[in-house]
């Protein structure tokens, strides 16, 4: 069911991967802890009872592990932010107008660029102002 969801988003087969997890306790507490199932190990009990130890200190002995509930996460992986490249650009940036900026030395005359206007590539003379 939930590959079928992630499927109706729009996600490709090959692009879906699940995790299961139980939620586990030992019989006559209240605490739970969530277990993930590890790749190459489909051991749930020995799993929850390294991580009950590793929380609380000790084992409990001779008590049934009890499953409280299930919880299977679907993970849809795109592509969206996968670097592209992009074609240089060549020439000069269009200069949009002038502004009067102060820096140590005095006094400049900074040419102003649209961000629109730059591509990948281009070279602005500093001091220079960029408008988004």
């Amino acid at each position: 069911m939930v590959k079928q969801k992630l499927q109706e988003q729009g996600f490709r087969q090959e692009n879906i991967t699940t995790e299961t997890y139980l939620n586990m306790r030992y019989e006559g507490t209240d605490t739970a802890i969530m277990v993930r199932r590890q790749i190459n190990e489909g051991d749930y009990a020995a799993e929850f009872v390294k991580l009950f130890q590793q929380e609380y200190g000790f084992k409990l002995q001779n008590r049934n592990i009890l499953i409280c509930d299930i919880r299977v996460r679907g993970i849809g992986v795109t592509n969206i932010l996968k670097p592209q490249a992009l074609e240089p650009t060549s020439g000069v940036p269009k200069i949009e107008g002038h502004y009067k900026v102060f820096f140590d030395n005095g006094w400049h005359n900074a040419p102003l660029f649209k961000l629109e206007d730059l591509g990948y590539g281009h070279v602005m003379p500093g001091p220079a102002c960029r408008n988004s």
